[in-house]
C-alpha cells in the first residue's frame, strides 16, 4: 500500500482510512466489520446428574360389565365403557350354528305302572251273571264296563277280578274285554274250571296300538264251551258257603 494513496477522515466518534485500494479500516467502537463464517460445532458437554424419582401411579383395573349372546354368524365383539386405566369391558359372543342331531339313546328302563280307571262292583245281595256256549258276551254293559283314557304310550293292561264257577268239571272258561256295546275282542284268556266250585280268579289282558289321551270304553265279555254254563258270582262279600265276591275291572298304563 502506497502512503500517498492514504486519505484519512475524522468525525465526531471514528477515524476512515481509505485507500486507492478500497480498503477501509475504522478505528473507533462505531462501526463493526463484515461477519465472518459460523465456526465448527464445540464437544458434547457432560452428561447432567439423574433427576429425583417421581411418585408412583395408581394400579389399573379392568372388570367384565357384561357378555351378551349375539346373532350365529356375527362378529364377536368387546368393547370398553370404562377408562383406560379403569376397563369395563363389554363382551358380545356370538352364538354358535346348531349341532347335528346326536345319536337315538338306548331306551330307558320301563316306569311304573299307573292306575287310569277302576270300577269295583259289590253289591249286597248275591248277583249272578251267566254264559252257555262258546260266544263271547258282555257280563253286565252297566256295571261292569270301564272308561279310561290312553296313555303316552299307548299301552295298557286290564285286569279282571271277580269268582267264577262252572256247570261241568274239566272244562274252561273264557274272560276278555271288548269295546263297549261291541263284539269287537280286545283280547281273552281261557280259565280252567273246577266244576260248580267256585274261585276266585285275576286275568290281565294287554292292548297296545291305543292313541294317547283319547277315551276309550271297555266291556267283561265271557263265555264257556259246547253246552257249558259258566257263572260270576257277584256280591259284597262271600257267603258262609264261600260263593260270590266283589268284580273288580282295572285299567293300568303299560
Amino acid at each position: 500500500m502506497s502512503t500517498d494513496a492514504i486519505v484519512l477522515s475524522v468525525t465526531d466518534q471514528a477515524i476512515y482510512v481509505k485507500t486507492t485500494d478500497t480498503l477501509v479500516t475504522a478505528i473507533g467502537s462505531s462501526v463493526a466489520g463484515p461477519a465472518g463464517s459460523t465456526g465448527a460445532t464445540g464437544a458434547t458437554g457432560a452428561t447432567g446428574a439423574t433427576g429425583a424419582t417421581g411418585a408412583a401411579g395408581s394400579a389399573a383395573t379392568i372388570t367384565v360389565a357384561s357378555t351378551t349372546t349375539g346373532t350365529a354368524g356375527s362378529t364377536a365383539l368387546v368393547t370398553n365403557s370404562g377408562t383406560s386405566s379403569a376397563a369395563a369391558l363389554n363382551f358380545t359372543i356370538p352364538k354358535g350354528d346348531t349341532g347335528a342331531t346326536g345319536a337315538t339313546g338306548a331306551t330307558g328302563a320301563t316306569g311304573p305302572s299307573v292306575n287310569l280307571a277302576t270300577v269295583y262292583y259289590a253289591p249286597a245281595s248275591l248277583q249272578t251273571k251267566t254264559v252257555t256256549g262258546t260266544t263271547l258276551a258282555a257280563v253286565d254293559t252297566t256295571n261292569l264296563t270301564i272308561s279310561f283314557v290312553a296313555p303316552a304310550s299307548g299301552n295298557v293292561l286290564v285286569e279282571l277280578t271277580g269268582n267264577n264257577s262252572s256247570s261241568a268239571a274239566s272244562s274252561n272258561t273264557y274272560w276278555g274285554i271288548a269295546t263297549h256295546s261291541t263284539t269287537t275282542v280286545q283280547g281273552s284268556l281261557a280259565i280252567p274250571s273246577n266244576g260248580t266250585v267256585s274261585l276266585n280268579v285275576t286275568t290281565r289282558h294287554y292292548v297296545s296300538g291305543l292313541t294317547p289321551g283319547t277315551t276309550y270304553q271297555y266291556d267283561w265279555i265271557f263265555a264257556a264251551i259246547a253246552t257249558v254254563t259258566d257263572t260270576i258270582l257277584i256280591q259284597t262279600k262271600a257267603t258262609a258257603s264261600g260263593s260270590g265276591s266283589p268284580a273288580i275291572m282295572r285299567v293300568l298304563s303299560a
